[in-house]
């Protein structure tokens, strides 16, 4: 019989399951645009990682032996690392779809902002397996949250609220589906953060995180089939265009030819 801890954990590794599989997708592509292609197989597999991981601290939870020793503090830190990564290739993935060339990007000082606020994230993240800001562990392996730990939360919390802001400024940029699908991933993930300040027993933020990658990646796929359709669209309609431009000489000249021959034979 499962466990609230066995369903979660189950719910991590489908989540890890279903982003490997987007990456897999997406690497198979070839008609995406390139950077698009490159920011959104990465996100799919810094996510799919970031389960595992999340998974593995929660499967290795007070476990005993030099094992579990290290697959809880390892886990544990590549989850906090893999979160602010997800971050800094989130915030690129958007720059591809508001900006055009990074002319533009320099000019947004909030781009730029977003990237030191990562930065400093994973900085801080590497700094607390030393000074144990964020968390400790007991000696029943345990995790436990140090007073800091509301840090790890705020920094990427501002870095999506920047994002945030960027896509509503541009909102012209890019269409209705792109626009709710990327707002997901900063909103679902936020909303959790909220919650998990009072409430601690179930990774909320990483699912959240999972459904907003899912859903992103599926939106990616139909504006994919939509300008496919598009493109095959133009390429008849260009067909079509050079059969009636190859057509009209041959009509005027057969015309003006049978009017000359009419002219002689009966003026």
């Amino acid at each position: 019989m499962f466990d609230r801890q066995s369903i979660h954990i189950a719910l991590l590794l489908w989540g890890c399951i279903f982003s490997l599989i987007a990456a897999l997708c997406m690497f198979m592509s070839r008609n995406f645009d390139k950077d698009k292609r490159r920011w959104m197989l990465w996100m799919q597999v810094c996510c799919a990682t970031l389960m595992l991981s999340d998974a593995m601290a929660w499967l290795f939870r007070g476990a005993a032996g030099m094992t579990g020793y290290w697959m809880v503090r390892i886990s544990n830190f590549c989850v906090f690392a893999l979160s602010d990564i997800l971050l800094l290739l989130f915030h690129r993935y958007v720059c591809c779809y508001l900006f055009e060339n990074d002319r533009q990007k320099k000019k947004n000082w909030r781009v730029i902002i977003v990237y030191f606020v990562g930065g400093l994230a994973l900085l801080l993240v590497i700094l607390s397996q030393f000074t144990h800001l964020y968390y400790y562990f007991d000696v029943e392996n345990y995790y436990h949250r140090n007073p800091a730990y509301f840090v790890s939360l705020i920094l990427p919390m501002i870095g999506m609220l920047l994002d945030m802001s960027l896509l509503i400024e541009y909102r012209k940029n890019i269409n209705r589906d792109i626009f709710i699908s990327m707002i997901s991933y900063i909103a679902l993930p936020l909303l959790a953060a909220v919650i998990m300040l009072f409430y601690y027993g179930i990774s909320l933020i990483n699912l959240a995180i999972s459904i907003s990658m899912i859903l992103m990646f599926v939106v990616a796929m139909v504006e994919q089939n939509r300008n496919l359709a598009s493109k095959e669209k133009e390429a008849a309609d260009l067909r079509i265009s050079m059969m009636l431009s190859q057509i009209a000489p041959h009509f005027i000249y057969n015309t003006l030819t049978a009017i000359r021959r009419m002219c002689v034979k009966d003026p």
